[in-house]
């Protein structure tokens, strides 16, 4: 296999995909791109990058050095310019790209065989893999192995893989089997037709959360959550939230309130948290099981299904 490597680090990858995605004309050479963007991409930089763009189908060659952009490029520019809005777009993007790619394919058997055999992958011994399958010129250079390692935060960004440590990568399995909130709920939250309320919001936030979870999107499915809880009251003709249970449940339904109140209570310390506290040595990202609200949840929205089916029922 003579595939060429990406010549850079994973973040000027990302700037030099950014430039090319807002190129206003379909094709470019390197000095013209150099030229147009706000930074300055280094044109090396740029030439080195291009055979590996081109061998993932972003760009297209020319004759005499010039090379049409290609709308899966635009695509995934646009994406990396709104990443923090969009990292599942990203994402997306990076797997459609990737996945009949054969150098890519054989770098994933590879981390799998590995994986079968030790149960983890090192990363030194990945790069060493990586370098061994592509063209001479790469494997050649100096910094062949720091360029291995772009290719492996692609695989990261694609979840495909995610490291468990700065030494040791594993295969990415997502929550795939279990879902934050049941399908079934949201399923019949599309059949409800009201005149009353638009559902379309309510279910995006709900389709968004099970999403998230499933890439262990933890601090998004608390996000997500929360602005869930907020959109919903006046479903139960309530001004907020905290005014939910006890106007709803009377004492009648003690389970529902309980759920309410942890709801309230845990999840909106984890929000107030992610949202006011600064960086510091000890930031982490948040775990699977800190956010192990997935039955009130759904307790909670079996509830609003119910106040949802009494309207439709009233016409209203």
């Amino acid at each position: 296999m003579n595939h060429p490597l990406p010549g850079c680090s994973y973040a000027l990858l990302k700037k030099i995909i950014i430039a090319y995605s807002m190129f206003t004309e379909e094709t470019v050479n390197s000095k013209q791109l150099s030229e147009s963007t706000s930074n300055k991409i280094n044109r090396t930089d740029i030439i080195h990058c291009t055979d590996f763009l081109v061998s993932l189908n972003l760009l297209s060659k020319n004759k005499r050095g010039s090379y049409t952009i290609l709308p899966i490029c635009k695509h995934l520019g646009d994406a990396f310019r709104n990443e923090h809005d969009s990292e599942l777009n990203v994402t997306r993007l990076w797997r459609e790209i990737i996945k009949s790619n054969e150098f890519f394919e054989t770098i994933i058997k590879i981390i799998e065989a590995t994986e079968v055999q030790s149960g983890i992958t090192k990363v030194t011994e990945l790069k060493t893999s990586i370098v061994s399958l592509t063209d001479k010129k790469s494997a050649k250079n100096y910094h062949s192995r720091e360029y291995a390692l772009t290719v492996i935060y692609i695989l990261k960004a694609a979840k495909f893989i995610r490291f468990v440590d700065s030494k040791t990568i594993k295969t990415y399995k997502p929550n795939s089997s279990e879902k934050f909130i049941s399908t079934e709920i949201i399923e019949e939250f599309k059949k409800i037709d009201i005149k009353k309320f638009n559902l379309s919001r309510l279910i995006h936030f709900c389709d968004q959360i099970n999403e998230n979870y499933d890439h262990e999107y933890y601090e998004s499915v608390a996000f997500t959550t929360r602005a869930l809880m907020d959109h919903v009251p006046p479903i139960f003709g309530q001004p907020n939230f905290e005014s939910i249970a006890p106007q709803t449940s009377n004492g009648k339904t003690p389970s529902f309130k309980k759920s309410c109140d942890r709801l309230n209570g845990s999840l909106k310390h984890i929000v107030d948290d992610l949202i006011h506290s600064q960086i510091n040595a000890g930031t982490s990202l948040l775990i699977k099981e800190e956010i192990n609200f997935s039955p009130d949840l759904n307790t909670f929205l079996r509830k609003t299904l119910e106040e949802l089916k009494k309207l439709q029922s009233q016409n209203k």
